[in-house]
């Protein structure tokens, strides 16, 4: 029997074992200081409606919202709460119907006119972006509470007295601000961070969480949990389903999506129109805690093409210009690298440097995400190669590879699919689009069941929207290739319905819907649609015989020509948000025809251009390098930049091109080719024909200096042959017009520019003009003049800057003497209340009591104390500064004398980390703290009594805290004392002055403890460290 009892107890023991080791619990782990930047986007839409059913009056509906909310993890409240400061850094909604246009908004790019408020206020921009909302979140209770209600309130009618709203208005917006924007982002916050905080797995392969089942994956990193469920409601079926991925080891959920079905009955009846799909889904963005703004890309290549390879990145904040990282393969074809990448991207792969042909030679592209570590092989021929992908986005590499690799590797461009239907018009006079490329441009958008299950909401994203943007980009450049061949009337039944068809699919297009802000087929797609949609495809250049109108509903009478100012406002018709202002960006850049009368004209137009783009946008990059492009582009319209660039000649000379300027006509030719034959031939040509001109050749010098200096030797050449050494900045990134592997620039005798990217068959052209520019005569009486006035005005200047330095040496000097002045008779007035006579008779009377007691032993000691620290007291009183651990010992002694007058503990901390034989401080400065505590706020208190003396470093400074918890400073000031507070005064006074002679933050500060719920007095003071 007892043998049996031991078998059911040891049974029971080790099935409870069992159940507890099979169940793990969801925990939310933040640490003070981690950064975590979350998306959320809410959606609701309709979905297969009935059309036969529906009439005209239906109201079809798309509106989505997406929150970017960072959090910061603040100080750790206790074991299991933490302060969180909440910000919402963008906020981006869509509004689309089939009864009105669609509505774009951006608080990153907010637009500058006024848009229903009911959707969008502007407040948003206004206000939220500028507030951080306080919050503590207890992480055993599953709760989310506002911190400081009063304080935040305050600052949002400060923020909206900022942005001159009427009085009337402020309480308005502020309630506005808490119902429909503070309290549903504490809601997300709160449905983020704790929905599966604290839920118990009790399975492997489901799970009961806040009493729901749940259908869960496990593995190493992550649990996948997924839910679907009909249920009935209204006398209908509803449907659920969750689908979501959480970090195990820190319980956040790094994407998710809630999505629920609800039926459309038709109106006033119980038949079903359709679906409407309301969802909320969650991507993790950055977590400060394992964030690496860069990826590690390595592999092996079977049969390379060549030893380099050239990963290029998009990383500019408007345009399609790369970053180009080199990798070279070892002796065993191995390679590894690692590239600096702040977002998720298209990294695209090459033998070849050159940006200008990244259609040409890209043979793959890659995803990344930041921190990956990406690793493949490429086995095999160039034709019948095979990638095998291993570590990071394995499966999304591979899905890339398998479904897209032949129309993204083509397509880094549309004119890489474009430009060979041309060359076949050109040669056969006739072309046929591939059915394949029609069928991609026509297929369905990518959904998640597309997916294979595995890959990264990022990428899900990321590829549906660069998709579609490739395929409106595709869509437009087969437009213009019809529109090439217009002139010869050549449009066959087929390529007419082709025309229709896809001008219906480009009209069907909203590019905010699927804009990428760093996607390369993004940014191709907005420009080739909003070229599209003037008939030009090359960013609005024309042909100056032939404007072209504007398609129908667009404003009448306008003319597609070069006017920038004109082109922005067309830009606002097609485009909005993100991809208008970024599209804007591109239009300051020199422009390919112009002439010298009306550079300043065109500069104004490029600040008026740069203007609006910063009085809307939010992005400080791209802001700053907008302005910077302006800044170069005014240069290089000037040919002020040309004129101080400096060159190298076959010899090794440096030279400056001003040489060659302002003595005869000048060509110059800039190339980045490595064979420029023809070019040098057409400047040989020109320079026979015209004698009073000067031609110049310069090389970007790809193959280096010393390869370049021995082919300039056999070249028999008229022309100047220079080479430009920059390593830092190319040639192509000097110009923002590239039009082929060179381009020319004509300066007139006077050194003025005529032409920049003249037309190589244009150029004699320009020449003549540059010849009949009549030379400028000197004006010897007007420079000499000018030189007098110069000379005189220097000299006057000169002497009222010497007049005001030497009277304000004198103000300083004098100060300086007053100063001093104070500071001597401050510590004289520090001597004597430290030596006051209270405290003199108090220690004789100390004595006196001890000798009455037979204790002469102690009476002995204590007046060999007070002596030293009388002596010290002299001795310091004639330095200005003197060292902490000096200024500690004198401290020190005063308390051993006044711990024998009163009973209290005493405490001295000191961070290790500080010198105090080398750190000097004020003398005389911590005993008057000292007695002011003991005398005024010690000295009344029954109990214990307590004195703490703490010194802190800051860096370049101390902090010296004296901490009492006497009856504080409200009592003591009830008591009647002469000396009250005298003490203190003199310290601060002497900091004030100190940080006025010296500098440096100097502080004096006295906090009355009951402000922190405790009791007593706290004096802080800062002294800098001496330089």
């Amino acid at each position: 029997m007892k043998t049996a009892r031991k078998i059911s107890l040891s049974l029971f023991f080790f099935l409870l074992f069992i159940a507890s080791q099979a169940q793990e619990k969801l925990q939310l782990k933040l640490k003070e200081g981690q950064t975590l930047l979350f998306n959320c986007t809410i959606r609701e839409f309709e979905d297969e409606i009935n059309k036969s059913k529906t009439n005209q009056n239906h109201l079809l509906f798309e509106l989505e919202k997406q929150y970017e909310i960072e959090l910061a993890v603040g100080k750790q409240i206790n074991e299991n709460q933490l302060a969180i400061n909440m910000q919402l850094k963008r906020f981006i909604a869509n509004y689309y119907t089939n009864k009105k246009p669609a509505i774009h908004f951006d608080s990153m790019f907010p637009p500058s006119d006024e848009l229903d408020q009911t959707y969008f206020p502007k407040i948003i921009c206004d206000v939220l972006q500028d507030l951080t909302i306080k919050m503590k979140l207890d992480l055993t209770n599953n709760t989310l509470k506002f911190i400081d209600n009063s304080f935040m309130d305050k600052t949002i009618l400060e923020l909206l007295k900022q942005k001159i709203f009427q009085d009337e208005e402020i309480a308005t917006q502020k309630e506005s601000i808490d119902s429909l924007w503070i309290n549903p982002l504490k809601s997300i916050v709160e449905d983020y961070l704790l929905r599966f905080n604290n839920a118990a797995i009790s399975s492997k392969d489901s799970a009961l969480i806040n009493q729901k089942d749940y259908l869960i994956d496990l593995t190493n990193d992550y649990i996948k949990i997924s839910k679907h469920r009909p249920y009935k409601k209204d006398h209908q079926i509803h449907e659920y389903e969750a689908s979501l991925k959480i970090n195990r080891k820190n319980g956040l959920i790094t994407e998710s999506v809630f999505r629920s079905y609800v039926p459309v009955l038709f109106p006033n009846s119980q038949h079903i129109l359709g679906t409407k799909i309301e969802e909320k889904s969650f991507r993790l963005i950055k977590n400060s805690s394992d964030y690496s703004p860069q990826a590690n890309i390595s592999g092996f290549i079977e049969h390379p093409q060549r030893k380099a390879l050239f990963f290029k990145v998009l990383n500019a904040p408007f345009g399609v210009k790369y970053d180009i990282h080199k990798a070279t393969l070892d002796e065993n074809n191995h390679f590894a690298i690692d590239i600096p990448l702040t977002r998720n991207s298209f990294i695209f792969l090459s033998y070849i440097e050159d940006t200008a042909r990244i259609m040409n030679t890209t043979f793959k592209v890659i995803y990344a995400e930041p921190g990956d570590s990406i690793k493949f092989d490429l086995l095999g021929e160039a034709e019948n190669s095979s990638y095998q992908f291993r570590h990071n986005r394995a499966l999304e590499n591979t899905f890339l590879t398998q479904n897209f690799d032949s129309i993204l590797n083509v397509n880094a461009s549309h004119q890489g699919i474009i430009m060979p239907f041309i060359l076949e018009f050109q040669q056969n006079k006739k072309t046929t689009i591939p059915h394949a490329l029609t069928r991609f441009i026509f297929s369905e958008e990518l959904v998640d069941d597309d997916f294979p299950e595995g890959v990264s909401a990022h990428f899900r994203n990321y590829l549906t929207h660069e998709t579609e943007m490739l395929k409106i980009s595709l869509a437009c450049g087969i437009l213009n290739f019809y529109r090439y061949i217009n002139n010869t009337n050549i449009h066959t039944p087929d390529d007419k319905e082709l025309i229709q068809q896809l001008n219906e699919r480009i009209a069907q297009v909203n590019p905010s819907e699927h804009y990428e802000e760093y996607g390369y087929f993004s940014r191709n797609g907005v420009s080739a649609f909003a070229g599209n949609k003037f008939y030009d495809n090359f960013r609005f250049t024309y042909h100056i015989s032939e404007q072209k109108q504007l398609p129908s509903g667009y404003p009448k009478g306008i003319s597609t020509s070069a006017d920038i100012l004109q082109q922005s406002s067309f830009l606002n018709l097609p485009l909005a948000g993100s991809a208008l202002i970024r599209e804007k960006a591109l239009l300051i850049r020199s422009s390919p025809h112009f002439n010298q009368k009306n550079t300043p004209h065109l500069i104004s137009k490029y600040k008026k251009v740069l203007d609006e783009i910063i009085s809307v946008s939010n992005d400080t990059l791209l802001n700053r390098k907008t302005t910077e492009n302006f800044k170069s582009t005014k240069q290089l319209l000037s040919g002020e930049i040309f004129k101080k660039q400096i060159f190298l000649t076959a010899s090794g000379d440096t030279v400056s091109m001003q040489k060659f300027l302002g003595k005869k006509a000048c060509v110059i030719c800039f190339t980045s080719s490595e064979n420029y034959s023809y070019p040098q031939y057409r400047l040989d040509q020109i320079t026979d024909k015209y004698s009073d001109l000067k031609a110049i050749i310069i090389n970007d010098g790809k193959l280096g200096w010393d390869v370049w200096k021995e082919q300039t030797k056999t070249r028999n050449s008229t022309a100047t042959h220079l080479f430009y050494f920059d390593q830092k900045t190319k040639l192509s990134q000097l110009f923002s017009v590239y039009p082929s592997n060179y381009f020319l620039m004509v300066f007139d005798r006077n050194g003025d520019l005529v032409e920049y990217a003249a037309d190589p068959y244009q150029i004699d052209h320009y020449i003549e003009k540059a010849l009949e520019q009549p030379l400028k005569q000197k004006e010897p009486s007007k420079s000499t003049l000018f030189g007098i006035i110069w000379f005189m005005g220097g000299t006057m200047l000169l002497a009222l800057v010497a007049f005001l330095i030497f009277k304000a040496r004198m103000r300083t000097k004098l100060r300086k003497q007053k100063q001093e002045k104070r500071l001597q008779e401050l510590q004289l007035s520090a001597i004597r209340a430290q030596m006051n006579p209270h405290f003199l008779f108090n220690s004789l009377n100390s004595v006196q009591n001890l000798i009455q007691k037979n204790q002469g032993r102690e009476a002995h000691l204590y007046l060999s104390d007070f002596a030293g620290l009388i002596r010290k007291v002299l001795k310091n009183s004639q330095q200005e500064e003197l060292s902490l651990a000096e200024e500690l010992e004198t401290l020190n002694q005063y308390i051993k004398l006044e711990q024998l007058r009163f009973n209290f503990e005493f405490e001295q901390v000191v961070d290790e980390s500080i010198d105090q034989n080398h750190f000097m401080v004020p003398s005389l400065i911590l005993q008057p703290l000292a007695e002011n505590a003991i005398l005024h706020g010690l000295q009344h208190l029954q109990g214990v009594r307590k004195l703490k003396v703490e010194v802190k470093n800051l860096g370049t400074m101390i902090q010296i805290n004296m901490e009492d918890n006497g009856i504080g400073l409200k009592k003591s000031s009830q008591i009647k004392s002469n000396s009250n507070g005298i003490g203190l005064n003199l310290n601060e006074e002497r900091l004030k002055l100190m940080a006025e002679k010296y500098g440096g933050q100097y502080t004096f500060r006295l906090v009355d403890l009951s402000q922190e719920n405790r009791q007593g007095t706290r004096v802080e003071i800062t002294i800098p460290e001496e330089l």
